[in-house]
């Protein structure tokens, strides 16, 4: 069925729009709607470096959803990917990019690094691998500094994790990836009222088995005022850094 011109047209403009909000972002990170499973991407459109939190995409998927979104966005390379750890769901598309995309570089959760910089873009380690029976636990937790902006990253950590990272001289953080999908086994109250995240990115959908996220969850997440924000299989959710301001998208 052929389709009038006009679609084809609106399409070009919307998308360019789009885009031109995309690349006019000093820094841009954005969570894939992937489903059940975790796909980051952290842009320095100034340098023009391209960073990934995991790779992964829930069962069903494309296995070119990544692959697809990054060449939608422009990227011609990907200085580095993080694989927070050996779940499927955190890593099964990352064989897809590396097709597509010269990756420079690949670090997984028992790497020895402690800071790395990309660009603008600072990443630390907070935890790593620790040989745990559970593989959630041996997840990378990993710090983003941008300008002003502290964006905290925690792969699928239980409890467990987040109340050893009370250990450490946690600041708050502007920005945190809920942990395991929003999961009844991670987000301590304790945990939250230290970071005191204002934005909380949640990548999961509801499911007949797996009903994300957790009304506990959200509890919580509400109770340290955070404005909660769910890929829910239907939408990407885009956190742009202008200058010293924030804006949230979501398409």
């Amino acid at each position: 069925m052929k389709k009038d011109p006009c679609f084809w047209v609106n399409t070009f403009l919307l998308c360019s729009s789009f885009q031109n909000t995309l690349f006019n972002a000093n820094y841009s990170m954005t969570m894939l709607n992937v489903g059940n499973g975790q796909t980051i991407v952290f842009q320095d459109n100034r340098t023009l470096r391209t960073v990934l939190y995991d790779a992964g995409v829930d069962r069903g998927r494309s296995k070119q959803l990544v692959s697809n979104y990054l060449r939608w966005a422009g990227v011609n390379w990907v200085d580095a990917v993080f694989i927070s750890h050996q779940h499927d769901d955190h890593y099964n598309n990352l064989l897809g990019v590396q097709n597509y995309f010269l990756v420079k570089q690949i670090i997984y959760n028992n790497t020895k690094l402690t800071r790395i910089r990309f660009g603008g873009m600072k990443f630390t380690v907070l935890h790593r691998w620790i040989n745990d029976s559970d593989e959630n636990n041996n997840s990378l937790v990993v710090l983003v500094e941008i300008n002003n902006t502290k964006i905290l990253l925690t792969g699928d950590i239980t409890q467990k994790i987040e109340l050893n990272l009370l250990e450490q001289d946690l600041t708050t953080a502007t920005l945190l990836q809920v942990a395991h999908h929003g999961s009844v086994t991670s987000s301590n109250l304790l945990f939250l009222q230290r970071i005191k995240p204002m934005f909380c990115f949640i990548s999961g959908e509801k499911t007949k088995q797996q009903k994300y996220p957790a009304a506990t969850v959200l509890q919580n997440l509400q109770a340290v005022n955070c404005q909660i924000y769910f890929t829910g299989g239907k939408r990407n959710l885009q956190f742009h850094i202008i200058d010293k301001k924030t804006v949230l998208k979501l398409f």
